[in-house]
């Protein structure tokens, strides 16, 4: 009864939140250190209360990220936003209201 669970996969939730990582990445990382399937299930729950467009676009401003208009550049910049755990339609949600001026 001295550790549970659920809150510490949400405290290793928050963090990768505070580090902008993609919902993808944040479950990953918890599957990796093995918290179980209601763990899981609860981080899950939570990061439907994010918005992950938002949270990608708002990396894209720290970093100061551009779409280049060079074919192979625009690939690799899209592949790391992949590994920080975006989808693709997230990303271009991003990249679209960083045009909007958002």
């Amino acid at each position: 009864g001295y550790l549970n669970e659920v809150k510490g996969a949400l405290c290793e939730a928050e963090r990768g939140l505070s580090k902008l990582w993609g919902d993808r990445r944040i479950l990953s990382e918890l599957c990796a250190k093995g918290y179980g399937s209601e763990a899981i299930s609860a981080v899950r729950e939570r990061l439907q209360l994010e918005n992950g467009a938002k949270r990608c676009a708002k990396l894209i401003a720290r970093r100061r990220i551009t779409l280049s208009s060079d074919k192979a550049a625009a690939q690799r910049t899209i592949a790391s936003l992949l590994r920080y755990g975006y989808s693709h339609d997230e990303i271009k949600r991003a990249f679209a209201s960083q045009s909007r001026g958002e």
